[in-house]
């Protein structure tokens, strides 16, 4: 349970963003062994709602991602792929930060 004074801090993939409708299937978080529930800001502040807490705000927040997935979920040349293997990137898109108080 959160104290009265606390605040509840989510992070869940945007599965409403423009990133997850252009990628589509093709989206790097569609991993249904991980992630039971993809959220939007409206059903992820509806969950938190029902579940008690209030004055639910989103802030900003990047996405961990290696080059080498993003080159093949957008079917960039596997040359590409291999040649930005093992570097990472953080995106300023593609994941929801919420934070509630009770």
């Amino acid at each position: 349970a959160v104290m009265p004074s606390g605040a509840v801090a989510i992070t869940a993939p945007d599965f409403g963003g423009w990133w997850s409708r252009l990628t589509g299937r093709r989206w790097p978080f569609v991993t249904p062994w991980e992630h039971l529930t993809f959220f939007t800001r409206r059903s992820l502040a509806g969950l938190l709602e029902r579940a008690g807490y209030g004055d639910v705000q989103f802030l900003h927040a990047r996405t961990p991602c290696s080059w080498h997935t993003l080159a093949q979920r957008l079917r960039l040349p596997t040359s590409l792929a291999r040649r930005v293997s093992g570097r990472g990137l953080a995106l300023p898109f593609g994941t929801l930060f919420a934070v509630a108080r009770p």
